[in-house]
């Protein structure tokens, strides 16, 4: 079906992106000009990546990603609402795995952490 068709290409556009150096993952994320849903979904997939196996050093970086070009600049609207969703959910994840040094850094919990 369509559906099952949709989730494995997900799925195997996801394990690609996984799989990307750092510094790549970082450019990915920082292209903020919108094309197409499919360049929204490997925006999201790389901010995401890099909240999996970044370190502390990169939560500035996700912070100053800027927000979506090309479509409504409006801070409310969905896909900007995502942006931050993930880009939150990054910095909560790194924070997470390296609790000791983001203590030890003095960083503070701006990044939505929890």
């Amino acid at each position: 079906t369509g559906t099952m068709h949709n989730n494995i290409t997900t799925l195997i556009s996801r394990m690609a992106i996984n799989v990307e150096p750092v510094e790549t993952l970082q450019t990915m994320a920082t292209n903020a000009l919108w094309g197409s849903s499919s360049h929204a979904n490997r925006r999201y997939a790389a901010i995401e990546a890099l909240g999996s196996k970044g370190d502390v050093k990169l939560i500035p970086f996700l912070q100053s990603l800027r927000p979506w070009e090309g479509i409504d600049a409006n801070p409310e609207h969905i896909q900007q609402k995502y942006l931050r969703e993930y880009v939150e959910n990054a910095v909560c994840a790194i924070r997470r795995r390296h609790w000791e040094q983001d203590v030890e850094s003095g960083s503070t919990n701006k990044g939505g952490g929890k």
